[in-house]
């Protein structure tokens, strides 16, 4: 049984007084020189004697907490004894440095008398001074001599213990040399810790040569041969260049055809270039790396400032202004009064009329055209093979830089002026699109609802005309031809996830800044086996009137497709995931040949477009949310803008927007996937309908007469019967005969 609290108060405080007693008698031998020696045996228990004083003070204050009510009288000042303590540790720390700091200088001396006695003449000429060393602030220039220095007197001093070296090495620093190893605490065991902070800053091979070339590069040229300039030449243009000799570069040429090529960019590529060499983890980058990487920047510069121009290249025959889906009428030389930033038309050359070949006005403000029908304009401008969106002669309708939309529907692959006119004859072709959404009210059957997935089938109908129309290409009545297939693509990524037992699985994945939560496939969860972690999720999504219950979820690791994971440093991203049946309908791994080799200087984040042995990675497995989506993206680089755009991220560059193929009709549906998802707390729902039950009503509702009869009735006739029960009278309507007659047989 434990001796009681008190008692055990008794005895600490008697322990920590003979710590005490024995630091004061070290600290007392520091009076008397005599005693020197008495004093540096005792003071190599100094640190064992502050320690256990410290925990006997810890354990007076575990002690004091714990006291009973009753013995309240027997707690003691922890605290009181412990400010005389430190002091005379501190103390008798700083006169034993002293003392060892002495012994250093004497032994110099004694080596310098012991050298000057076997050499006499030697001895009775010369007299060394003591060798001191400087105190170093973290000049790059003067760190090689320090570190000479410093090694042969003190780091490489075997009567020195790690602790003296480790104060001689704070007390040679300053600055902020000083403060990379203001942290350490002063102890033998970290003396190496602390010589490899300083020895790893400063002695940076690249940063010392490019200072020494510096130097040969700000060395003024001389104007005449005289004798002092030429021993300036010698002292300094030529010790750097034997520094940087002594540096042992491996190819010093590279060294300075690149320095010199920095010095020739501005500091923010040059930042920028720093910052990928430090990536690829290369300490002496060569001139062909500079060199890839202006080229990769040229091209990327190039790509944004020709997707973000807003209109055509015109040729330099002529230059002139497009007015597109405004309703023309015949201007000329002045401002439309529908759009008052449209500009008039500035030719350098005539530009012909499409139609009627009269050089004074466009096909869309010809007369001739304006007076046909809908039907007609169409059939015209097919013949004559003009635009179908802007009407130019130029270019086609795949090569139109054109950002207007019809006037009419909306659609942005026709002009106002062949949007079919609603008036014509119900009985010519016309062709209208239906879209079913993927709600209980419609069709259930033709979509699927999965995890807050909302698909919706798009159905053209019979007839052709309209069909031509948003195409812009010409159609037979019997045969396919090729209609423009507008596609969006998502922005997916080939990804590596981690099992839980370390290896790594190539999967595709899917980020989208618009879900609030982040899922994975039950089929990758069954594959990498990773732990499941509880959880009770509502989710719902566009369209949907139920939603979907999610049980489990794991932490995955990822890391990107084209990051080799055997050799790579890289940390691997940590995602939250909710477990579901699918994330999502297979995606699409083809894209035009043409935004491929708009691309192919970039490392895409979907390496499945263009590499055949991906193209099975179809399905999506993983779903990256809004939670993560400001995490992937890499702010340093640009969004190169077009169609598709490319967007910068950790995983690589994603393709995201519109991109439109030229394909056969094919399959009637077309199904499209949106990933607008929602998270729904199931205990946050109830809640609310528990206080709205709860709550008072804001007005008074509306009774039916009736009702408040009844309510009356029941309160003035009702009684409570011996059991318990509630017995009522029957309820009869006024003004009634109540005869019901005799019920006897």
């Amino acid at each position: 049984m434990a001796p009681p609290i008190p008692s055990q108060i008794t005895s600490t405080v008697e322990t920590r007084q003979r710590y005490f007693a024995r630091m004061q008698k070290c600290y007392d031998c520091i009076k008397d020189e005599t005693q020197e020696d008495l004093f540096i045996e005792r003071a190599k228990q100094v640190e064992e004697i502050f320690t256990k004083f410290e925990n006997c003070t810890d354990m007076l204050n575990v002690l004091n907490n714990s006291l009973h009510v009753n013995d309240k009288d027997a707690k003691v000042n922890a605290d009181q004894p412990v400010a005389s303590f430190e002091d005379m540790y501190f103390a008798v720390k700083a006169h034993l440095s002293k003392i060892n700091h002495k012994k250093y200088e004497e032994l110099n001396s004694t080596q310098a008398s012991s050298s000057s006695a076997s050499d006499p003449t030697l001895c009775s000429k010369v007299k060394l001074p003591v060798l001191n060393i400087p105190i170093f602030s973290g000049d790059l220039s003067k760190f090689p001599a320090w570190k000479s220095l410093f090694d042969e007197l003190i780091h490489r001093n075997n009567d020195l213990t790690d602790i003296q070296k480790f104060s001689y090495l704070k007390s040679y620093l300053d600055g902020p040399a000083a403060s990379c190893i203001e942290c350490i605490e002063l102890s033998g065991v970290n003396y190496i810790l602390a010589y490899r902070n300083v020895y790893d800053r400063y002695s940076r091979k690249r940063i010392q040569a490019s200072n020494h070339f510096n130097k040969l590069l700000a060395f003024p040229t001389m104007n005449k041969c005289t004798l002092p300039d030429l021993y300036s030449f010698l002292d300094n243009f030529n010790v750097p260049v034997q520094s940087l000799r002594a540096l042992n570069i491996d190819n010093l040429g590279e060294f300075m055809m690149l320095h010199l090529g920095l010095r020739a960019l501005d500091p923010e590529t040059g930042k920028e270039f720093e910052k990928e060499m430090v990536s690829a983890e290369k300490t002496f980058p060569t001139f062909e790396d500079l060199i890839k990487f202006i080229k990769s920047k040229c091209s990327i510069m190039e790509l944004n400032a020709e997707s973000n121009q807003p209109t055509h290249q015109m040729s330099k025959a002529y230059q002139k202004s497009f007015v597109t889906n405004v309703q023309p009428q015949p201007v000329h030389g002045k401002q439309s009064a529908y759009n008052p930033v449209v500009k008039t038309s500035t030719f350098k050359q005539n530009v012909k009329c499409a139609l009627c070949s009269h050089t004074d006005h466009r096909l869309q403000e010809c007369p001739q055209f304006l007076q046909m029908s809908s039907n007609k304009r169409f059939s015209t401008v097919k013949e004559i093979q003009v635009c179908f969106q802007c009407l130019s002669n130029t270019h086609s309708r795949y090569d139109c830089h054109s950002n207007r939309s019809c006037r009419k529907c909306g659609r942005s692959n026709h002009h106002t002026l062949l949007h079919p006119e609603t008036s014509e004859s119900p009985n010519k072709s016309s062709t209208s699109t239906q879209v079913h959404r993927s709600a209980t009210n419609n069709n259930p059957s033709n979509s699927k609802v999965t995890s807050g997935v909302v698909s919706y089938a798009v159905t053209p109908s019979t007839t052709d005309q309209l069909s031509n129309v948003l195409s812009g290409v010409a159609q037979h009545t019997s045969d396919p031809v090729p209609v423009t297939d507008v596609t969006v693509l998502l922005g997916t990524a080939m990804i590596r996830i981690q099992d839980t037992h370390g290896q790594w699985h190539l999967a595709r994945c899917v980020i989208d800044g618009g879900s609030q939560i982040s899922a994975i496939s039950e089929n990758l969860a069954q594959l990498l086996q990773i732990p499941r972690q509880r959880c009770n999720i509502q989710i719902s999504g566009i369209g949907t009137t139920h939603a979907v219950q999610a049980k489990a979820e794991v932490w995955c690791n990822v890391l990107p497709h084209s990051l080799p994971t055997t050799v790579s440093t890289e940390i691997p991203f940590q995602v939250k995931a909710i477990i579901l049946p699918k994330i999502a309908a297979d995606l699409p791994t083809k894209i035009p040949q043409k935004v491929l080799n708009t691309y192919k200087h970039l490392q895409l984040a979907d390496s499945s477009y263009f590499n055949n042995k991906l193209k099975a990675y179809s399905q999506i497995d993983l779903l990256i949310g809004a939670e993560y989506y400001t995490q992937l993206l890499e702010v340093d680089l640009p969004i190169i803008q077009g169609v598709p755009s490319a967007i910068p991220t950790k995983l690589g560059w994603l393709l995201m927007g519109r991109v439109e193929s030229s394909t056969q009709p094919s399959d009637p549906v077309k199904c499209v996937n949106s990933f607008f998802v929602t998270v729904n707390d199931p205990l946050t729902d109830t809640l609310q309908q528990f206080w709205q039950l709860e709550s008072l009503p804001s007005e008074k509702k509306f009774v039916h007469p009736d009702d408040e009869l009844c309510e009356q009735h029941f309160i003035q006739t009702h009684q409570r019967t011996e059991t318990g029960q509630y017995m009522v009278r029957l309820p009869f309507k006024p003004n009634v005969d109540r005869d019901l007659g005799s019920n006897s047989l």
